[in-house]
């Protein structure tokens, strides 16, 4: 159980942590551009995507938070919105450095 939610715990980090990721404060934060360009679209495998509840649809959550966890791939399939979030493959989160700690 530990290594679990240790895994889903570092998943859940590399959404935020990307090169370019947008960050803002106070005045200039928008809840749009803080949910497009803040989190990622974690592209996962099939199997872990049905493990992890569709985790990697993180871009999607933050703009739509009452989307159950079912719908998120469909959201961001129907939404040419969705094209922009940056999108993190596991082979990408896996080899960088910065990405491990």
């Amino acid at each position: 159980m530990v290594p679990a939610s240790i895994a889903g715990v570092w998943l859940f980090s590399e959404q935020h942590r990307f090169e370019g990721v947008h960050r803002a404060r106070h005045a200039a934060w928008d809840r749009v551009a803080a949910s497009l360009a803040g989190s990622s679209y974690l592209q996962l495998p099939a199997l872990l995507r049905c493990l992890t509840a569709s985790l990697g649809f993180h871009h999607v959550h933050h703009l739509a938070p009452q989307i159950p966890n079912y719908l998120l791939e469909a959201c961001q399939n129907a939404h040419s919105a969705f094209a922009i979030a940056r999108i993190v493959t596991l082979r990408e989160a896996f080899s960088s450095p910065d990405h491990l700690l």
